[in-house]
């Protein structure tokens, strides 16, 4: 193309510009659409630019984004969604899929919130899984409550817990052995046949009305002996022994105890 065309040509666009009022495009884009497209880089989000994925159809850094709908993956293509803290290189909450046994949709749904809620994942210092509010749960690990624990019509609840053990060899007996919290402190075990004989449990906290369940749990001694009753007043659990023996006979050695105490 000669100069002098050239010329000519510029002359003509600025001329439909000047005298119709008409903008010039280039490709049906307008002068404000092609700036959008100066300069940018294919998979590098830059402001007051169009957006254009790279090669592998790749695009970042936006800064926030609002839709009403988010696939990570597809089908067949494992996806995961990664959450960022304020602080550089303290880690990342990353949401992934495990596969499942059919083409399913496991779905996470809050209840209606009564207020602004947080909930916090705690650091259960390994490995571990939720307690749902439903089905059969496996809990392993000691589980410390910082209030009292309420259980519904009809549950049940089984409880393996250490012993706590009174030692004797004669008609009478006294001890002190710490278990959790509580005290066996004093205590006289009979050997009259089918006589009973209180023995006082010290456990800060326990009042009347409280549920309490104490039972044998073994021991080195022979003599047989059962648990009466167990009855919670303030701070003590006075739990009375009945001797089954028919016979007047010592006893031979010690007497362990469970005991379960549950707030009323």
């Amino acid at each position: 193309m000669r100069v002098k065309e050239l010329k000519t040509r510029l002359l003509v666009c600025e001329t439909i510009k000047t005298h119709s009022g008409a903008t010039p495009t280039l490709g049906g884009l307008g002068i404000a659409e092609s700036a959008a497209l100066d300069g940018v880089t294919a998979g590098t989000v830059a402001a007051s630019k169009a957006v254009v994925v790279d090669a592998n159809k790749d695009v970042g850094d936006f800064r926030n984004v609002d839709v009403v709908s988010l696939d990570a993956g597809a089908s067949g293509v494992a996806g995961s969604v990664d959450v960022f803290p304020a602080t550089a290189a303290k880690g990342k909450l990353t949401i992934t899929a495990a596969n499942s046994a059919g083409d399913t949709v496991t779905s996470i749904v809050n209840a209606s919130q009564a207020a602004a809620r947080v909930y916090t994942i705690p650091d259960a210092g390994a490995d571990a899984s939720f307690a749902m509010t439903a089905g059969a749960q496996t809990l392993n690990g000691v589980k410390t409550f910082g209030s009292g624990v309420a259980f519904g019509a009809g549950a049940t609840l089984d409880v393996d817990s250490a012993a706590v053990a009174a030692t004797g060899n004669d008609t009478t007996q006294t001890a002190t052995v710490t278990k959790m919290a509580g005290t066996i402190t004093t205590g006289a075990l009979t050997t009259a046949a089918n006589a009973t004989t209180a023995v006082v449990l010290t456990l800060a906290g326990v009042v009347a009305g409280d549920i309490v369940m104490v039972t044998l749990a073994g021991g080195t001694n022979t003599t047989s002996v059962t648990v009466n009753s167990a009855i919670a007043t303030t701070d003590t659990i006075t739990v009375v022994l009945r001797n089954d023996v028919l016979t007047t006979t010592a006893l031979n050695g010690t007497v362990a105890f469970h005991y379960l105490w549950m707030k009323a």
